[in-house]
């Protein structure tokens, strides 16, 4: 969503620039436009480290139950079947 912010943004920081606008006015876009990018890091560093958070978390949960389901097999089952090469 906030790609929909920059166009506009820097469509407005060019005009200052060009037509020659108070440099305070350019400043205080600049301050803007860095804002918004922090603002898209923060963001975009939550949503990386949540997602790979979830992803450790649900690989964790299949390898014990994977685990476990070897566990909880009788000691018969491991002289039956033949689980090397």
């Amino acid at each position: 969503m906030s790609f929909l912010v920059f166009p506009p943004l820097f469509g407005t920081a060019v005009d200052e620039v060009l037509g020659g606008g108070a440099r305070g006015q350019q400043f205080q876009l600049a301050g803007i436009i860095v804002l918004v990018f922090l603002v898209r890091g923060v963001f975009g560093f939550g949503q990386n480290s949540l997602s790979e958070s979830v992803s450790q978390r649900a690989t964790f949960d299949l390898r014990n139950d994977f685990f476990k389901s070897l566990l909880r097999l009788s000691c018969g089952f491991y002289d039956r079947e033949r689980t090397a090469s």
